[in-house]
């Protein structure tokens, strides 16, 4: 437990130390301490995940992980604090125009001070991530600090039930390698803090993808009501994610002998359900149902007219390479060092930590190749289902593609167990040697 604390201690202060950095110093400042400060995440994946291989000591080191998140995110916040940060080095564009107004009317609303706003757009709307802020904010008032702090707490109970999936799946080694990388990814980290939605998206997919893993292995009622409450709530959160989801739920239940008869029309009521509400909201709005293949060019070329999106590396690249780029981006380049600054500086230098994690994950695949159940790999379909359909649409886009950073985690975690005690045994052979 002392170990734990030290290990827990330190990151705390780098991460306060790297936070009033980034609040204080200048472009070339910020840049350095970001660098160096995904240097130390990765150098906690890796030493702590040497621990959980040679050592064995998991309920210390599975406490440890859980810690973890609080260590840097309060570090960072409270470093934001002392630094006297600007509320836009935490809040971005999309903070100040959809996700701040929406907590703060939530919180006026609790507070009986205004009424709930009502717009007719599908996506200017309340979004449970505007709710559960907005609980905090009627609370302990509307900040950054604040919005942090609500999904700080968002991010640990996803790291929670990533670790019980995990071992589901595999064993308690692979669960806590697995929750260590997501604990120290750095997008994940900075998404979290800047006060976009996928912290919430990230644990409703898990929450989704935890059900499902139970309800393939006992198929009780309470794992079903989880897939589909989760289901149904990224319908307001990001409302296409829901049917990728929901594909490997229907292969499952549509196809098992073992499931009984209510469930499966259960299910197919749901998804008939699904279909309509999806229709209703969004038919004429982002897409025309009847001419889907018109209404997915039309949103490529939207999340293409950006000044900052060059369409020679995005709408106009090779289909295979936009596959590829979708899957590895933020992908370094020069100029990202002037365009980002701030927290988001994370971004920047993070890209070589997420390229690291997403090779891997291939390697896993192929460590762990028929050593799952096939119904654990159907996990990977609506992962590559959103890869296929955004490498047409927005192969820069990381940000959607990070939906499913708790399945790269998942499937990067074999990797590096497989590296570690492959490492492992050569020290010891050279040893005796």
């Amino acid at each position: 437990m002392k170990k734990n604390s030290i290990h827990l201690l330190v990151t705390f202060i780098l991460s306060l130390i790297y936070s009033y950095v980034i609040c204080m110093g200048n472009s070339l400042a910020q840049n350095v301490a970001s660098a160096l400060y995904v240097v130390y995440l990765f150098v906690v994946l890796a030493t702590w995940t040497w621990e959980v291989v040679t050592e064995g000591n998991l309920r210390d080191l599975k406490m440890r992980v859980l810690l973890l998140i609080p260590a840097t995110h309060l570090g960072i916040l409270i470093g934001f604090l002392i630094g006297g940060g600007a509320e836009n080095l935490l809040w971005v564009v999309d903070s100040y125009e959809i996700h701040v107004p929406g907590s703060v009317n939530v919180a006026n609303f609790l507070q009986g001070s205004e009424a709930l706003r009502t717009t007719s757009s599908p996506i200017d709307r309340l979004y449970l991530t505007h709710w559960i802020i907005g609980i905090l904010f009627s609370i302990l008032g509307a900040g950054p600090f604040v919005s942090g702090l609500g999904l700080m707490l968002v991010t640990l109970l996803s790291t929670w039930v990533l670790y019980e999936m995990a071992k589901k799946i595999m064993d308690e080694k692979m669960a806590t390698i697995a929750s260590l990388i997501y604990a120290t990814a750095p997008t994940v980290l900075f998404y979290t803090l800047a006060y976009y939605k996928e912290a919430v998206i990230q644990m409703l997919v898990l929450c989704f993808c935890y059900s499902y893993v139970c309800f393939t292995r006992k198929q009780s009622f309470l794992a079903l009501l989880g897939c589909l409450v989760s289901m149904f709530a990224l319908l307001s959160e990001r409302f296409y994610l829901a049917p990728f989801l929901a594909s490997i739920l229907f292969i499952f239940i549509l196809f098992s002998r073992s499931v009984r008869l209510y469930a499966k029309i259960l299910v197919i009521v749901m998804g008939a359900l699904m279909v309509g509400i999806i229709y209703k909201k969004y038919h004429n709005y982002y897409f025309d149902f009847d001419a889907i293949f018109e209404s997915l060019k039309l949103a490529r070329g939207a999340y293409n007219n950006y000044s900052d999106v060059n369409p020679s590396y995005n709408s106009e690249l090779f289909y295979p390479l936009a596959f590829l780029k979708i899957y590895l981006t933020p992908i370094f380049t020069p100029n990202k060092l002037s365009l980002f600054h701030g927290y988001s500086t994370l971004l920047t230098w993070g890209s070589f930590f997420h390229q690291l994690i997403a090779g891997s994950m291939v390697i896993g695949l192929l460590i762990k190749c028929f050593k799952l159940k096939f119904t654990d790999y159907l996990l990977l379909l609506p992962f590559l289902l959103f890869l296929a359909l955004f490498a047409y649409i927005a192969p820069y886009n990381g940000r959607l593609r990070d939906s499913f950073y708790p399945i790269i985690a998942l499937f990067t975690a074999p990797t590096l167990s497989f590296f570690v005690s492959s490492l492992r045994k050569k020290i010891s052979h050279s040893s005796n040697d």
